[in-house]
């Protein structure tokens, strides 16, 4: 069965390269593309993508909260997030903004059909070991310094977060309003999220997705 994809991103040279990149792959059917990020969950709702072709660098937007109301639109909608980096800091942003993993930037040699195909098909495009750290920080289980300085009612908002849950589950969880939910995760992933992106320590392969373990 062929996986549905929709490109979201607000610059057009990224856009037209995700499209022609989905375009050309076996198996891959490009169902739309937005022109703005504001747009996204309108388009996931309208178009019912399999996999959503994200880029981080928005012009307008924070892309973990576009991820996070896409996925809270359809919560089986995987997001692949299109960046720079693969180290620990970026696994954590990707977990907090609920995505399926990351394809990395190389716009000149982008190749995305292996893993919308695993993301397609309920896989993970991160890092297990990397996730496996993030998540144990985000639950206090490795280095309980990352989280000790929320409140109580904000670290129960992170372990749901890192459980994978979209912000409509939060909200069901906690048994409060949607966008008070939507709030009490944006504050969170403020004060968790890398203050600015940090330097690569390693050269990963050009275009290529970062280790997986589900596909």
């Amino acid at each position: 069965m062929d996986v549905g994809v929709l490109v979201v991103a607000d610059d057009e040279i990224v856009r037209a390269t995700l499209c022609v990149a989905v375009r050309r792959a076996p198996g891959l059917v490009l169902v739309g593309a937005t022109v703005t990020a504001s747009d996204a969950g309108t388009a996931t709702s309208r178009l019912h993508p399999d996999v959503v072709l994200l880029d981080d660098h928005l012009h307008h937007e924070d892309w973990i909260g576009v991820c996070r109301r896409m996925r809270s639109v359809d919560p089986d909608v995987a997001v692949l997030v299109l960046t720079s980096l693969d180290d620990d800091d970026t696994v954590l942003q990707l977990v907090l903004a609920g995505a399926a993993g990351c394809v990395l930037r190389d716009l000149r040699r982008l190749d995305v059909a292996d893993t919308v195909r695993c993301a397609g098909r309920g896989g993970t495009a991160l890092d297990p070991a990397a996730e496996a750290r993030v998540r144990a920080r985000l639950t206090g289980g490795a280095d309980p310094g990352v989280t000790a300085t929320l409140t109580p009612s904000q670290r129960r908002v992170v372990r749901l977060v890192a459980s994978g849950l979209t912000d409509r589950q939060v909200a069901d969880t906690l048994a409060v309003p949607v966008p008070d939910a939507t709030a009490q995760v944006a504050a969170v992933v403020r004060r968790l999220r890398p203050a600015r992106p940090p330097s690569p320590t390693r050269p990963a392969p050009a275009g290529q997705p970062v280790p997986r373990s589900a596909c």
